[in-house]
């Protein structure tokens, strides 16, 4: 799966959907979610639209980045460390509830605001303005999903 040319947000999404085995429920809203939250993150950093920090074989840290972002070397590393972060880490990050919320798949605002009340950091605990965000995606779809993430 490892791609050397750029992909879209909206494949990015996409593919964890389909990788996560059932674990994400595959659905419109899900993908709106997962833009708006990669749209939001606006990282710079190869493979890793979400700003993940999980250090993997070869990953390197983003330059000047002082939360240990991490550069990933394929797709699949970054899918991988977006799961491995999701799912293993300390629960006091407030994670789970985002899991839920894409198991769920029921609504865009739901993921985009259990993102905002955890340690993410996107958002900065503003449920609001996931929510204002998140509907300037929907509005902005053909902009947003084609945005390319590497």
């Amino acid at each position: 799966m490892t791609s050397q040319k750029p992909i879209t947000r909206l494949f990015y999404a996409q593919t964890l959907i389909f990788i996560s085995a059932g674990g994400i429920h595959n659905d419109p809203q899900n993908e709106l979610a997962l833009v708006a939250w990669m749209s939001e993150e606006g990282s710079p950093a190869a493979w890793n639209p979400f700003s993940c920090s999980v250090p993997l074989p070869g990953s390197t840290t983003l330059s000047g980045n002082p939360d240990g972002v991490q550069n990933y070397v394929s797709l699949d590393q970054g899918l991988q460390a977006f799961g491995e972060t999701l799912t293993g880490s300390n629960p006091s990050y407030k994670y789970p509830p985002i899991l839920a919320a894409l198991k769920t798949g029921e609504c865009a605002c739901a993921v985009v605001e259990a993102v905002a009340n955890s340690s993410w950091g996107t958002w900065l605990h503003n449920p609001t303005a996931a929510d204002t965000f998140m509907l300037d995606v929907q509005d902005y779809w053909a902009y947003y999903s084609t945005q390319e993430i590497v």
